[in-house]
């Protein structure tokens, strides 16, 4: 039975995968089996600097020489103020990429999922552009006992050429050269950076501001705190608005913006 509710009833997502003894099973195909973290080896071409482009600040995430903490360092599930990840709750996004109708629609999968020994969450997301699926995402998160949320891994599919394959920046926190990272503190403040690293490159998140309001499809959020993703990449880079008790409400880029439309529940 499904159940939406209103807006100040609501609370934010989050979605899972199942993994087996670190085999991972495809966000497409139950019976699709992906190589496992020692033998799965991530493609990449090396990405010269641009000389012009801004130097991101300090992260205050850990260092890629610190490891993370130790998985009695974390609890299960995730309930951040700005990242709330509740089993079965959904949220459906739309807007437009590149000219295209854009419609995502993200689940938190009730199944936890281990991963160095740390119970995680997973978030499962499908992407349609003019109605077409074209990735399949499920991303995995945990939450220390502080309060800080961590990622520990992504498994990422795109269409191409009418066939689902694992992207480049697929990964978890159990693969050489990836490791698990502070995706936000438990209280975001203007200018935390956070940096994560993985076997093709690194993820950077900027907190740009806090307590502002924003207003979407389902009306207007107070308090919201606003980050921005990759800002050195300025053809790429997304800027994200996350309201209290509900999680992402929209996402703009170049490309392209999406605002949430609906949010609920599946029991």
């Amino acid at each position: 039975m499904t159940r939406t509710f209103p807006l100040l009833s609501i609370l934010f997502l989050g979605l899972v995968a199942g993994c087996d003894g670190g085999i991972f099973r495809s966000s497409l195909d139950d019976e699709f089996v992906l190589p496992n973290g020692e033998e799965f080896e991530v493609p990449g071409d090396t990405v010269e600097e641009d000389n012009e482009a801004p130097t991101p600040p300090t992260p205050i995430g850990p260092p890629v020489d610190n490891p993370t903490p130790p998985a009695a360092s974390f609890d299960v599930g995730v309930d951040h103020k700005f990242f709330p990840l509740a089993p079965g709750r959904f949220w459906i996004f739309e807007g437009t990429k590149n000219d295209q109708a854009r419609r995502d629609e993200l689940n938190v999968l009730k199944e936890t999922v281990l991963i160095d020994g740390v119970v995680c969450t997973a978030v499962r997301q499908h992407v349609f552009l003019d109605e077409t699926l074209v990735e399949i995402s499920t991303e995995w998160y945990a939450q220390d006992l502080d309060g800080n949320v961590w990622k520990f891994g992504e498994e990422s599919l795109e269409l191409e050429d009418g066939v689902f394959q694992v992207s480049a920046d697929s990964w978890t926190a159990n693969q050489p050269e990836a490791r698990a990272w502070l995706l936000m503190s438990a209280e975001p403040a203007v200018g935390d950076v956070y940096e994560g690293f993985r076997g093709d490159g690194e993820d950077i998140f900027i907190i740009s501001q806090v307590g502002v309001t924003a207003t979407g499809p389902l009306g207007t959020y107070a308090d919201c705190a606003e980050a921005v993703e990759n800002p050195e990449d300025l053809e790429d880079s997304d800027t994200i608005i996350y309201a209290p008790e509900l999680g992402m409400v929209s996402e703009a880029n170049p490309d392209g913006r999406i605002d949430l439309v609906q949010v609920g529940i599946n029991e």
